[in-house]
């Protein structure tokens, strides 16, 4: 089980060490050459672009969790990993499995109203959804940030 688990761990850093400059290359050229990235030379929608910095910024802040348990792996059964260490370095991994869904049904919904409305989707109406899907991430992200809370991270500042 330990050499599955340093795998795994192992797997998903180079993953994330390939997939945060794709997505930074992505945001960069959305921002400045977006004639680059559609035919029509508008670019990416705003939910497309919230979905990439989304996964973008977990996968940051989720790569101190899997350099600590890639570095610290040890091929005995009894690992010794600080559980401070691991909680505060993982804390991110359970918002992570619960807001790109979030902006993935944004993107959806996004997609289905420009198929709909066609001419009248307007940029209005974008950018209302664009507030509502920001809106949207901060309330799920704020709920589900720490993950074992089930009050919001704002409650405890009181």
């Amino acid at each position: 089980m330990t050499y599955l688990n340093f795998g795994q761990n192992l797997a998903i850093l180079l993953f994330q060490l390939v997939t945060v400059p794709l997505d930074a290359n992505l945001i960069l050229n959305s921002l400045f050459y977006a004639h680059r990235l559609s035919l029509s030379g508008s670019g990416l929608s705003h939910s497309m672009l919230a979905l990439i910095v989304v996964h973008m910024l977990y996968s940051v802040s989720m790569m101190p969790y899997q350099v600590y348990s890639v570095l610290w792996w040890r091929t005995t059964a009894g690992q010794k990993y600080s559980l401070n260490a691991l909680y505060w370095t993982g804390v991110t991994l359970s918002a992570y499995l619960v807001v790109p869904d979030v902006a993935v049904l944004f993107l959806a919904v996004d997609r289905l109203l420009m198929l709909s409305m066609r001419n009248m989707y307007t940029k209005k109406i974008r950018l209302w959804m664009m507030l509502m899907e920001m809106v949207a991430l901060l309330v799920v992200t704020d709920y589900s940030g720490l993950g074992s809370h089930s009050r919001p991270i704002w409650w405890y500042r009181m």
